[in-house]
């Protein structure tokens, strides 16, 4: 962090004999042609100038800029690194804490510490983020009601993946209440509130915000981000459809995703194989879900690293399919793998093995797979292995009840 903001003060004058505005022109071609280094090299050129000139705020700002096109890569860690340094020279340079630019680095840490799983903090920040972009509402007319918005979407998701759904509710009401009634970011909030109420088995609330979503998606066909937002909906909608046994209008929901997934070896197609078997399985077409699943995997493991939760969410449920078949030193293969594929630091060969209770992850999925594993152990007379897997299935339960404690308080 420290690195990063002394070598932009060191940078040679390359730039400095370049205007702004041959700057900020630079900076609009590099936009149009969408080209991401370019745009960081030249938001490094505008912070040297902005340095000459001692424009401090504009300064920090280039950090955030920068931060962005690193997040718009998948680059975390350099997204984290430079807002950071965004909050450092913020400090450094004394400004505004009530300014926009502070509440863009409240917003960039909230991300962070959301991407990294630590949810208080993250709320933490955006709640900053907030209180910043609330006074600045009231004191210009002209702020931005979608930056508003989305500063209470993000508390609210904040909420949910805490379990308090009734303050999601509230949030989620204040952003939509900023949104344009058919913009996307509404309909992304009306998607959010269906998981949440399906995940309290509200399925007919779900189901409305979810199809409220896919009008306001069906009205921006034309734009393929917009088509890859369909495709979500229509994802939500079939698992929201499994969970309620409505079988048929998972398989047309399935096929809706399937017609809109052009590319039939991306991972939207492996999603698409991998919960075809799920349905194919719960309705007992086992040779369907044989071939569903399969081709779900080969798509997986040739798109993605041997460590990923899809990965072994797919690897769980062939598990399932065989242990349906009563296959179960097979199905216990792939318990094990699914395992070894979600936990970091695990990668014992012989199925009898487990991770340690550090190695595991504290959460729903590592418990689902453990409890698979220890059917299938006992089902071949492992029975001491078995023991021990759930053992540790319930060392992972006490231990989740108290991370939820600890949270709650």
């Amino acid at each position: 962090m420290y690195r990063i903001l002394f070598f932009l003060f060191l940078l040679p004058n390359f730039c400095l004999s370049q205007s702004l505005e041959e700057l900020e022109d630079a900076l609009k071609a590099a936009q149009d042609k969408n080209n991401a280094e370019e745009i960081i090299f030249t938001h490094k050129k505008l912070q040297s100038y902005y340095a000459k000139v001692t424009d401090w705020e504009n300064f920090t700002r280039q950090y955030l800029e920068i931060a962005a096109q690193y997040y718009y890569q998948d680059d975390m860690n350099a997204f984290q690194s430079y807002a950071d340094s965004a909050l450092l020279a913020a400090q450094q340079y004394d400004i505004d804490s009530y300014s926009e630019v502070y509440s863009l680095i409240w917003n960039y840490l909230g991300i962070h510490y959301s991407y990294i799983g630590d949810t208080e903090k993250a709320l933490m920040t955006f709640l900053k983020d907030l209180e910043i972009s609330e006074s600045l509402s009231k004191i210009d007319s002209t702020y931005d009601d979608l930056s508003l918005g989305q500063s209470y979407e993000n508390i609210a998701t904040q909420y949910s993946t805490l379990g308090d759904y009734s303050k999601a509710f509230d949030y989620y009401t204040l952003a939509l209440q900023k949104y344009d009634p058919q913009d996307k970011s509404t309909a992304t909030a009306y998607v959010n509130l269906g998981v949440d109420y399906q995940k309290q088995e509200k399925y007919q609330r779900a189901a409305h915000y979810f199809n409220q979503a896919l009008e306001i998606f069906n009205q921006l066909k034309n734009d393929q981000e917009y088509v890859s937002n369909e495709i979500w909906v229509y994802k939500q909608l079939t698992v929201l459809s499994n969970d309620m046994k409505h079988f048929d209008d998972s398989y047309k929901y399935l096929e809706q995703v399937n017609e809109l997934t052009p590319n039939k070896n991306d991972l939207d197609a492996a999603w698409y194989y991998q919960v075809r078997g799920g349905t194919d399985l719960q309705i007992g077409n086992l040779s369907d879900a044989e071939q569903h699943f399969f081709k779900a995997l080969t798509i997986y493991t040739s798109l993605l690293p041997e460590k990923h939760p899809d990965l072994s969410a797919c690897l769980d449920e062939i598990g399932d399919y065989y242990r349906k078949l009563e296959s179960h030193e097979q199905a216990l293969n792939y318990y094990h793998s699914a395992l070894v594929a979600l936990l970091p630091s695990f990668n014992a060969n012989a199925v009898e093995v487990n991770p340690t209770i550090e190695q595991a992850k504290y959460d729903i999925e590592s418990l689902v797979i453990l409890k698979h594993k220890a059917q299938s152990l006992r089902a071949v007379n492992k029975l001491q292995a078995s023991k021990s897997t759930l053992q540790l299935a319930i060392q992972l339960i006490d231990q989740i009840r108290y991370n939820y404690l600890a949270e709650g308080s």
